[in-house]
Formats: structure tokens, C-alpha cells, sequence
């Protein structure tokens, strides 16, 4: 399906930065982004294009097509990333119906969830794993999201 024929380019870009934003979100909360923190994010990607997820899946082709120069514009992109978030929830309610939009927003909370429980060891993970900043910046991700579980 063309979802993408359903938004402005503004929006679409939005809805790429979503990724990138729940990426950052997450991974930087603990100060820094480890290395397995990125090999994660394209296992996370990959996952976050499953068939229930339509809209991620196409957003996620379109960033894989032309990823430098998006990447490039994100970094210029002044929203701090749960801003972004919101943006993301206020638009996708707005703009898709429900289930695309559920489907849309547990994509991006399964991803940040999989980057966080990627990391190596913390003082509050000394086994490796999600540190409670990053759970709590998986929660801050899900309320600006405004998604289920």
C-alpha cells in the first residue's frame, strides 16, 4: 500500500525521524550509546517492519533509500526527540486510523525497548542490559507516543 501518498513530505520526514528520535531517545539516556546499542537498532528496524507494523514497514524502505542525507537532516532538526514523539502521535492520530496508528507506535516502542536491552554493562545493570535510564527513557517514549503497554 501507498501510505505515503496519504502525507505531506514534511510529515513523512517526521514519521522517518520517529526512528532515529526513539534511537537517541533511548540510547543516549544512559550518557552514552554503546556499540551494541547500534547493531541493535538495525536487528530492531528489521523487527519494527513486520507485517503488523504496514506503516512502519514502508516509512522504514524510505529511509533505507536515500539514509545519509535524512540522517543529515535529522541532525539539523531542532524537535528534541519526545517533542518529535509527540509530533509523531499527534500526527498519526490525525492523519491513520487506529490500528495503523497502534501499530505504527508499538513498532517504535518494541525498537526502543530492543536498544535499550542491548546495552553492555551499568552501575544500575552490572550484568549488562537495559539501565534504569533507559527503561525510563523506554517509558518516556511510550508516554510521548501516548502507546499501549
Amino acid at each position: 500500500m501507498d501510505f505515503q501518498a496519504s502525507f505531506s513530505p514534511e510529515e513523512w520526514r517526521t514519521l522517518q525521524f520517529a526512528f532515529l528520535w526513539v534511537f537517541h531517545a533511548v540510547s543516549g539516556a544512559d550518557g552514552r550509546v554503546d556499540p551494541k546499542e547500534i547493531d541493535t537498532i538495525c536487528r530492531e528496524i528489521d523487527r519494527a517492519s513486520a507485517p503488523e507494523a504496514p506503516l512502519a514497514h514502508e516509512v522504514l524502505q524510505t529511509m533505507e533509500r536515500d539514509f545519509v542525507r535524512l540522517y543529515i537532516q535529522y541532525r539539523h532538526d531542532p524537535r528534541h526527540p519526545l517533542k518529535g514523539l509527540e509530533g509523531v502521535a499527534d500526527l498519526l492520530d490525525r492523519k491513520t486510523p487506529a490500528d495503523l496508528a497502534a501499530g505504527f507506535k508499538a513498532a517504535l516502542v518494541r525498537m526502543g525497548r530492543g536498544v535499550a536491552a542491548s546495552s553492555v554493562c551499568h552501575e544500575s545493570s552490572p550484568r549488562g542490559g537495559a539501565s534504569r535510564e533507559e527503561n525510563r527513557a523506554v517509558a518516556r517514549v511510550r508516554e510521548a507516543l501516548r502507546a499501549e503497554g
